[in-house]
């Protein structure tokens, strides 16, 4: 019967989330039971693309609250991370575009990513070292909030003085939920692709004396 009880309870504490691809620092590819749902729910949800913040290279569809926040409820992540209703958004990257190198902002250091929508494997997103930008001036985005940083991007005409090389790339699957750093410089290429790739994000709630890295997300992940 203790026999038993052990074994039960080894049963019980098995990994929650089943861990595809651990690139860290850079990106963590992972799954759980049930994740099928969660995509299939988002894409019944009407969106109107027009009601977007429309930036060069893509779309940021922000949910209403009752909408984003049910999108919250219906993720396990939800149980381990505290996540911004007014953050649970669709990114939205038409065919032939670019979102040149940049960081977010350094209040958001990470972000769960969860392809509702990809048509090949074309799209690549690319984290570069910082030597990289070193010739280019970095561009600090402000919110509208005063102060607050939107993101850190280098300009499109400072990337393009010559090529710049990757350190890590990865093609997001449907399937894949992805932990990303975004505190590493990265670009997302649709060039090569014909199709447009819709991902929702969700971000977590930060006290701003102790942010959530992508280490400290990473280790939650790994631990159930």
């Amino acid at each position: 019967m203790l026999q038993q009880l052990k074994m039960l309870v080894k049963k019980q504490n098995k990994m929650f989330y089943k861990i595809i691809e651990d690139c860290s620092p850079y990106y963590v590819k992972f799954t759980y039971d049930g994740l099928e749902d969660l995509t299939n729910f988002v894409k019944t949800i009407p969106v109107n693309l027009d009601e977007g913040r429309q930036f060069d290279s893509y779309i940021q569809y922000f949910f209403p609250f009752d909408i984003a926040q049910e999108i919250i409820n219906r993720t396990p992540l939800s149980k381990d991370f505290r996540f911004k209703r007014k953050w649970a958004t669709l990114m939205i990257m038409h065919s032939g575009k670019f979102m040149y190198p940049h960081k977010d902002s350094p209040e958001e250091l990470c972000s769960f990513n969860l392809p509702i929508t990809i048509e090949d494997d074309k799209c690549i997103v690319s984290w570069y070292d910082d030597s990289e930008f070193a010739d280019c001036n970095i561009v600090f985005n402000t919110s509208t909030n005063p102060g607050k940083i939107y993101s850190r991007r280098v300009l499109p005409e400072h990337c393009d003085r010559k090529p710049r090389n990757p350190i890590k790339q990865l093609k997001l699957k449907l399937g894949e939920y992805v932990l990303i750093n975004t505190n590493i410089f990265h670009s997302v290429d649709n060039t090569g692709s014909e199709n447009t790739r819709t991902i929702l994000a969700l971000r977590i709630i930060n006290d701003t004396d102790n942010l959530v890295t992508f280490e400290d997300a990473k280790s939650v992940l790994f631990k159930n």
